[in-house]
């Protein structure tokens, strides 16, 4: 059947955000958003957003010259301390 994803851009997405997953709640599918201070950031300071796949990965979009990558995002990555929440499209 699908589900309703009314806003267009990742700050849109994550400011309508009702249950914020933390990294340790991620489920393959969960949407996670990235900002400059992490946790410490609004969703009005999203810069990008990631498909997670489990076991620490995501799956992104950095531009139309990089097209789609796999970026690991689990504790040590560059990324992990850019990770603001998650939010979770496909109930389980």
């Amino acid at each position: 059947r699908g589900w309703s994803l009314p806003e267009r851009s990742s700050r849109d997405m994550a400011a309508g955000t009702k249950n914020r997953l933390r990294y340790r709640e991620f489920k393959p599918g969960d949407i996670v958003f990235f900002a400059p201070k992490g946790r410490k950031s609004k969703a009005s300071e999203v810069y990008h957003a990631g498909l997670y796949l489990g076991r620490g990965w995501i799956i992104h979009s950095s531009g139309s010259r990089a097209g789609v990558s796999i970026a690991r995002i689990a504790r040590g990555s560059w990324w992990f301390d850019q990770i603001l929440w998650g939010r979770r499209l496909i109930r389980k």
